[in-house]
């Protein structure tokens, strides 16, 4: 049962961090009346998903 959340975490943390760090970034950007390109954001967005992704990998790897 431990492994398997564990293996469910490593699919969930990295989607729901970077959503958070991609609304959050909309909203500051909103809010100082800034533009930036939409590539930008989806470049940066893929970059930290593939971060947290790897942070969460050596988190579990640890738990194992």
């Amino acid at each position: 049962m431990r492994r398997i959340l564990l293996i469910a975490l490593v699919a969930a943390v990295p989607v729901a961090a970077t959503a958070l760090m991609y609304a959050i970034s909309i909203f500051t950007l909103q809010a100082t009346n800034r533009t930036i390109a939409p590539q930008v954001l989806h470049y940066s967005a893929a970059a930290e998903y593939g971060v947290f992704l790897f942070l969460m990998i050596l988190d579990v790897k640890n738990r194992w």
